[in-house]
Order: C-alpha cells, then structure tokens, then sequence
C-alpha cells in the first residue's frame, strides 16, 4: 500500500493458529484480505515461535499431516508478508 497510510493489524498466536489449522475461518479471511492489500499485518518474533510450537505439538501425532500445515504456515506467511518486529521482555 504505497504512498497510502496503510493500516496495520497485529496478530497474536491464536488467529495465526486458527488460520494455519482452519483454512474456512475468519483468521483465514484476515489473512485474505492482507495478501489483497487491504492492511498490513504485523507482529513479533515470539507470536511466530509460539505458533510453530503449536504446530509441532498439534501435529506430533498425525505426523502425516505435518507438510500440509507446514506448506500452509509458509503460504500464509508468505503470501501476508506479515511484518516482524522486535518485542521486549521476551
């Protein structure tokens, strides 16, 4: 969103999970209109570290499902370009 004041949404580790886990969700649907441009989504190094714990620990006894979640994580990374920023106390 360039030369525009964008708006910028934080989010914490469950919406990133409920997006991850449950495509159809509304956390979903945030990430949607992020890839579309409509905000920006930003937040810090241990929200990430947090939800990649909860994908491993989910996903630890259906190990056959671990790449599609994995390949989900990196789209929806991907594809929000969520902005990572330092956090403090942590």
């Amino acid at each position: 969103m360039a030369n525009k004041e964008c708006l910028r949404l934080f989010l914490d580790s469950n919406v990133l999970i409920e997006a991850v886990f449950l495509p159809d969700s509304a956390a979903s649907a945030i990430i949607q209109l992020a890839a579309g441009g409509t905000f920006d989504i930003i937040t810090c190094r241990p929200v990430i570290i947090d939800v990649e714990n909860a994908i491993l620990k989910k996903l630890k006894s259906v190990p056959a499902r671990l790449n599609k979640i994995v390949d989900r994580w990196q789209a929806i990374l991907g594809r929000s370009q969520i902005g990572c920023f330092a956090c403090s106390g942590r």
